[in-house]
């Protein structure tokens, strides 16, 4: 025990609420543009998008609340994704192997380590009448042996540099790789650990 630390705490009990309905008070659906509407299955449609994705959050990530989600969104737009291959890595929600299939991929494998986000995201490859995408459990291991036209990994840097070998030998030539989920100054240490690959 250090005698110059002092510890304390307070308890209080608050009123029982409901938490669903204090999220879903404060959940707002995200546009990308006129090309993508992502909105959870208690908000409206609405039409003059592209494409409208229902994603139920729960606890993964992915609702494209967050900006390296949206990025990648704004990042996939311009691509042809017809008959491609894909892999979405550490997948949370399903929002992006979704969109993947939206715009056209045939098949699609999205992998997350957390048991939680792979149900959530087989609940929203549900929710979006999803046939290609195929959610599993698993890492960067996963991809041993097997090869992909893209991959979006929308994961923090370090884990996105461990995974980097595994992830360029698992792509077709003249395939593409979408990273995010790091802050800039970490793109000179991304971009060499590529170049090692």
């Amino acid at each position: 025990r250090d005698p110059h630390v002092v510890v304390s705490y307070e308890a209080m009990e608050i009123a029982d609420r409901n938490w669903n309905a204090e999220w879903e008070r404060s959940f707002q659906p995200v546009e990308v543009g006129k090309d993508v509407r992502i909105r959870a299955e208690f908000h409206e449609s609405r039409p003059g998008f592209a494409h409208e994705l229902i994603i139920t959050p729960r606890m993964a990530f992915g609702t494209g609340h967050h900006a390296t989600t949206r990025m990648m969104v704004q990042a996939m737009l311009p691509l042809d994704w017809r008959g491609k291959r894909v892999c979405d890595l550490g997948s949370g929600t399903g929002v992006l192997a979704i969109l993947a299939e939206r715009m056209g991929a045939t098949d699609i494998l999205a992998i997350d380590n957390d048991p939680g986000a792979v149900e959530n995201a087989i609940h929203n490859c549900g929710l979006n009448g999803c046939h290609a995408v195929r959610v599993e459990k698993g890492d960067a291991a996963t991809l041993e042996g097997l090869r992909f036209d893209a991959i979006l990994a929308n994961i923090e840097r370090n884990v996105l540099l461990e995974a980097m070998p595994r992830m360029s030998a698992a792509l077709n030539p003249g395939g593409a790789l979408f990273l995010s989920g790091f802050v800039p100054s970490d793109r000179h240490m991304l971009a060499q650990r590529a170049k090692e690959c």
